[in-house]
């Protein structure tokens, strides 16, 4: 059984670390894992719910700067986790983090956080197709495309291609 965000999360932060970490040359040191969940359905019409879960995600022996991480997740929430920014007990719960250290140079990170997923159903002939529902775009851009390359004191730290450039 897989669910698209924790799946969708751990390309993101693959692809917005790689360039500094190499993270896809050694994907174990990008963990994520979902730690527990629940089912959330109310009486309403039809038979859709939600699902409602934890994932703690690590990246092992890191040798950069915490915002490295925290920036391409916060642009991934943003996209695919809307309710985080709109719900202010979800929000002020925020992204818990710890900070393993190795040695002088690398620490294990790890973080968890709340995710959702809903799923719904749609009519087809002789039945209904499950569908698992993805959270509408919060980001409205206006002219400016989302943040897609991130620097810090000049230096390309994050770099995320995943969700479409709106706007």
């Amino acid at each position: 059984m897989s669910f698209y965000k924790p799946d969708s999360l751990k390309e993101a932060l693959t692809k917005a670390l790689d360039q500094a970490h190499h993270i896809s040359e050694n994907p174990d040191r990008l963990q994520i894992e979902l730690l527990e969940g629940s089912v959330h359905a109310l009486a309403t019409p039809g038979l859709g719910f939600q699902y409602r879960y934890e994932v703690a995600v690590g990246v092992l022996d890191f040798t950069g700067e915490l915002d490295e991480i925290m920036i391409p997740l916060l642009v991934w929430l943003k996209r695919w986790e809307t309710s985080f920014f709109l719900n202010h007990t979800q929000a002020e719960q925020g992204i818990r983090f710890e900070r393993q250290v190795l040695d002088d140079e690398a620490a294990n990170i790890l973080f968890t956080l709340k995710l959702t997923e809903a799923v719904g159903f749609e009519a087809v002939e002789g039945g209904f197709e499950v569908v698992h529902r993805k959270d509408p775009p919060l980001m409205n851009t206006g002219v400016a495309a989302p943040l897609h390359q991130i620097y810090a004191n000049g230096e390309l730290v994050a770099h995320c291609d995943i969700h479409p450039v709106q706007g």
